[in-house]
């Protein structure tokens, strides 16, 4: 993560450095609303604790990639000829589970991820024109079910975390907004009672995204 904002840092300093007088943030003004595409790389770390009187942890790490394809909207607005900021609210569906499969098919148990909503605020840096730098901070939430022979019972957890991402945001003389971006995000853990035939515990300790995105959209 401290990687990721010195690395924002520095094309933040970059960027500023070759601003030119062609450099013009009220072209990005206004609302907008646009559909995107992503890529997503899901790690998770969690430990399972045995009910039973020895109490045996046994640890494990999971992960899945995912494409998924979303909407977003949000509002620009210009604080001087470069610098704008835009607050952008996005959906994301997300279509991934994590399996953990019991050789007897008595203590299956599947997690089911539910689509993510994100509200972020870009403070934004205009280059040239029609385009631009930006970093973005994120909150963002969804939901996980998870259910199996090796539950007692069905349960649901909502999740929420933060999101840091980089990206370039470009515009055309008739309007239609592109956005690339590249960030990561962190989402809180998770614990699963009466797990297995023991009624153990499985604690999911961290949930990390990292993720690239394409959007296209019009400005109005």
């Amino acid at each position: 993560m401290n990687k990721l904002k010195t690395l924002a840092a520095s094309v933040l300093l970059v960027s500023g450095m070759t601003v030119n007088s062609f450099a013009d943030s009220s072209n990005f003004a206004g609302p907008y609303i646009g559909v995107h595409a992503s890529a997503m790389g899901a790690a998770l770390d969690g430990q399972h604790t045995d009910g039973d009187a020895n109490a045996v942890v046994t640890k494990g790490t999971a992960g899945v990639v995912s494409m998924t394809a979303g909407a977003e909207i949000g509002f620009s607005k210009a604080l001087s000829d470069v610098g704008f900021v835009t607050l952008a609210v996005s959906l994301n569906p997300i279509d991934a589970e994590f399996k953990a499969d019991d050789a007897a098919n008595a203590n299956d148990v599947t997690l089911t991820f539910g689509d993510v909503i994100e509200v972020s605020i870009e403070p934004s840096f205009a280059v040239t024109s029609n385009s631009a730098f930006y970093v973005k901070a994120g909150y963002s939430e969804f939901t996980v079910d998870a259910k199996g022979t090796g539950l007692d019972a069905a349960q649901s957890f909502d999740i929420t975390g933060d999101t840091f991402g980089i990206g370039t945001k470009t515009v055309t003389d008739s309007g239609v907004y592109i956005k690339t971006e590249m960030g990561i995000s962190s989402y809180d853990g998770f614990t699963l009672k009466n797990v297995g035939t023991d009624d153990g515990t499985a604690k999911i300790n961290d949930i990390e995204v990292a993720y690239g995105k394409f959007m296209i959209g019009k400005i109005f």
